[in-house]
């Protein structure tokens, strides 16, 4: 009687289980959804590194600068209009300052890493290598970018966020990633 009731259950089990689907969930859409923690439409996670009175004292369409502790690292963080207050929707990662402007700086983050384990002075094959090959657009004088599109009808995500498109465009100078602007288009 025992050995029926576990072949019965294995059949059920066996039969329950659909092989010719792949879980949607954990499907690569080659979205890098944000920066050292905060995550691109989640407010929440913006928060936790920003404090909100410095987000509130900015003026419309302004946005934030953040530097690493070493103060080489910065990053310009983007909240579209009609957007989710405190939610990202643009990064830009540099070397520099954009415009000389003031920034805050993060003594808790030692080097700006994206969701997806980037970072700035990484080679073109590491990043091709987490994020696939990408459109190359190449100059004369050592540089390059690579390109990344991605489309809501091939996104989980953006479907979630309700935005239609995602780009990443990665900067290069000798085949070294000296700049990154990444994010959801805006309409």
């Amino acid at each position: 009687m025992n050995k029926f009731f576990v072949l019965i259950t294995f059949l059920f089990l066996v039969s329950c289980n659909d092989h010719n689907e792949a879980p949607q969930a954990n499907r690569f859409d080659g979205i890098d959804k944000g920066i050292s923690g905060i995550i691109i439409g989640d407010p929440e996670t913006t928060l936790k590194l920003i404090d909100k009175s410095w987000i509130d004292s900015l003026a419309p369409l302004e946005s934030l600068i953040l530097s690493n502790k070493s103060k080489n690292q910065f990053v310009e963080i983007i909240h579209h209009p009609g957007d989710i207050r405190y939610s990202i929707s643009e990064f830009k990662l540099t070397q520099s300052i954009p415009y000389e402007r003031k920034y805050s700086q993060l003594d808790e983050v030692e080097v700006f890493k994206t969701h997806l384990g980037i970072t700035l002075g990484m080679t073109m094959d590491n990043v091709q290598n987490i994020l696939g090959k990408g459109k190359l657009f190449p100059d004369d004088d050592g540089n390059s970018m690579l390109e990344y599109q991605v489309d809501s009808k091939d996104s989980d995500f953006l479907k979630k966020v309700n935005m239609p498109k995602y780009y990443g465009k990665y900067y290069f100078h000798h085949n070294i990633l000296i700049e990154i602007h990444w994010g959801l288009e805006q309409v």
